[in-house]
Order: C-alpha cells, then structure tokens, then sequence
C-alpha cells in the first residue's frame, strides 16, 4: 500500500505540479531577460508582446486548473482560488520585471496577464465538459 501512495504521489507530482512550476519558471525566465524586442516595427513589437503576456498566462491558468481540479475543488471556490493565484503571479511577475535593468512592470500588463488568466481558466472549463459529455 505505501508503494502504491509513494507512485501515486510521484506520478500527480510529474503529472499536474511539474508542468505548473516549468511553466511558471519560463515565464520567470522571460521577465528576467532585459530586453526581448523583436525586429519588428515598434507598433507590432508592442502588440507582440502583449500576446505574449495574453498566452502565457493563459497556459499557466490552464496548468493551474487541472492542478486545482485534482483536488476536487469545483464551482465559485475553483474559480476564486485559481484566478486569485493566477493574479498574484501576475502581480510578482510585473514586480519582479521592475528589478530588472531595462524592464519595468506595469498595471497594464497585469490586465493584460488576469485577461489571459480568465481565457486559460474558461478553456480548462471547456475541456472538462467535452471530457464530462464523452463520459456520458
């Protein structure tokens, strides 16, 4: 029985929380970087990078919901808990941006990652029912 607890923790460990903290890691590599300017004009450099933002919190919202799910969280609660931390990353991430030479964190940005956070959260919601009606 212990082995089958120890395999089943290792395997929710590999399986829901290494992809949230990989995932979270990248981003934090991202803000770490001081500059990640593209080529491109300054208006489509802007509007990359904000779509940037937009993604990568939706991704990370995605990895949070199944994490959170596992714990059989639902309804309000599920929804609180996931974009609340979702928004505190965001909020660390624009601050941790502001430390880095060249960089600066922004309101702006943390709209832009909470958006991002709300479109991950409700494309997790869209995958539960598909996977709930094939079950049916």
């Amino acid at each position: 029985m212990k082995n089958y607890r120890a395999s089943l923790i290792n395997n929710n460990f590999v399986k829901y929380w290494l992809p949230f903290f990989l995932w979270a890691g990248f981003i934090y590599y991202l803000s770490d970087q001081q500059s990640l300017k593209s080529s491109l004009e300054p208006m489509w450099d802007m509007i990359l990078r904000k779509i940037a933002h937009l993604t990568e919190f939706a991704v990370l919202t995605f990895l949070l919901s199944r994490l959170v799910s596992l714990y059989n969280i639902e309804g309000k609660k599920f929804w609180f808990i996931v974009l609340s931390l979702a928004l505190f990353y965001s909020v660390y991430d624009e601050v941790h941006q502001s430390y880095v030479q060249g960089r600066y964190g922004t309101v702006r940005d943390m709209i832009i990652d909470f958006n991002g956070a709300f479109l991950g959260v409700i494309v997790w919601n869209f995958y539960k029912l598909k996977e709930w009606r094939k079950k049916r």
